[in-house]
């Protein structure tokens, strides 16, 4: 057996604990329809809890919960991005957009295409959505997330 004492709190009340591991992070493979559900293919996200701890809970907390069971890609933007996580639910969609999660402290992790995101409207206003960086997004663009 170990024990872990846990550091104390940030200024939030909040508390992490990294456990290292061989591993990258978490996979998360996600079963998708394709083209009007005329086929099923597969997406994997890749979920590391140490780029944004906050959004990594969060996310993996919604996945648990089915939240994004049905979800559809409800906007694609070609060299930009592609976003989801309207759950389809309407009782469950309206009460999980009401829980925003805070902001990630800052790090030095540059958006590429293939980075997924929360989708947000200003500090600490993350919910459900979820973005995908697309290719061909321009660097100007990149600089901006």
């Amino acid at each position: 057996r170990h024990f872990v004492t846990p550091p104390p709190g940030n200024v939030n009340g909040e508390q992490f604990l990294m456990v290292a591991g061989d591993t990258d992070g978490f996979r998360v493979r996600c079963e998708i329809t394709v083209n009007s559900q005329q086929y099923m293919d597969y997406l994997d996200i890749l979920v590391k809890p140490y780029w944004s701890p906050r959004g990594a809970a969060r996310f993996l907390e919604l996945v648990r919960d089915k939240y994004y069971d049905g979800a559809a890609f409800n906007r694609v933007v070609p060299k930009f991005l592609t976003q989801f996580g309207i759950g389809k639910d309407f009782a469950t969609r309206t009460k999980e957009r009401e829980l925003t999660i805070w902001d990630d402290f800052p790090n030095d992790v540059k958006f590429e295409p293939g980075t997924i995101s929360f989708a947000g409207s200003g500090y600490d206003s993350r919910t459900t959505e979820i973005f995908i960086v697309m290719p061909g997004v321009d660097q100007a663009q990149l600089d901006k997330f």
